[in-house]
């Protein structure tokens, strides 16, 4: 979102993540970390933690690039349990991004229940309105129709097997 977080661990991966970017650790059967804000300015990111879906997975750290150009039709998946992302994670999860123009309108089609993140501007989901930091929960939808109000950031937190009981 804001400036970078330098990282290093113990299996050999050091680097440095800048906001437009995406950082995915698993710790899996365990490691030594370290993160830091090496800028000369402030730094906010999202941290978002998501349980593997087994035990004694291979530790790692990666990095991948936000979708740079606005969203004009749908969000982009960057981070995925099933494949088709940048990122694969451990778990039946899957991330979705994107920047939206002013007036941009997108549907956003829901499998289980979702998180929506508003990392920057303001938009309208499903009617209701959201700001800045504020965060979204869909269940018993199959989309999510987002209108930005304003140029906008917003990420949509998906787990597709996961239903409400009805």
């Amino acid at each position: 979102m804001k400036g970078a977080i330098s990282h290093q661990d113990d299996i050999g991966d050091k680097g440095r993540t800048a906001a437009g970017s995406i950082q995915l650790m698993s710790a899996g059967t365990g490691f030594f970390h370290s993160e830091y804000n090496l800028e000369d300015e402030e730094t906010s990111f999202y941290q978002i933690w998501i349980k593997p879906a087994r035990n004694g997975v291979t530790p790692r750290w990666e990095t991948a690039e936000f979708p740079k150009s606005p969203a004009l039709n749908k969000l982009q998946l960057v981070v995925s349990g099933n494949g088709g992302a940048p990122l694969q994670m451990q778990q039946n999860t899957r991330i979705f991004v994107g920047h939206l123009n002013n007036d941009t309108k997108i549907e956003h089609l829901i499998e289980g229940k979702a998180y929506l993140l508003i990392s920057k501007g303001n938009i309208v989901v499903n009617e209701l309105a959201a700001n800045k930091g504020d965060g979204v929960a869909i269940s018993h939808e199959i989309a999510a129709n987002i209108t930005a109000m304003s140029d906008a950031e917003v990420l949509v937190i998906e787990v597709p097997g996961l239903q409400d009981a009805r």
